[in-house]
């Protein structure tokens, strides 16, 4: 048995950005759900921009924005669990 774990960086941080990275992933891994996604480093400074900048979002909206898209994957059971690493 294989548990699949993969993260969202910071730089795809956001509701729809969530939305459209973790079906990649699905496609990407050949697999029908993953069993972990993590927000990576959510409290840490964005190197680059992301979407949630250049709509004005806040990183803490941002971040609560990517909570909510992946847990509306996990309802839709793309994803088993969700959590975040690396949070300073």
């Amino acid at each position: 048995e294989i548990f699949i774990t993969t993260k969202i960086p910071p730089s795809h941080f956001g509701y729809d950005m969530t939305l459209k990275t973790v079906p990649r992933f699905l496609t990407e891994l050949k697999v029908d759900y993953i069993d972990l996604v993590l927000m990576h480093a959510p409290a840490l400074p964005v190197v680059q921009k992301n979407n949630c900048d250049r709509r004005g979002v806040s990183r803490s909206d941002c971040r609560k924005e990517t909570w909510k898209a992946l847990s509306e994957l996990k309802e839709q059971g793309l994803v088993r669990n969700v959590g975040v690493s690396n949070f300073a």
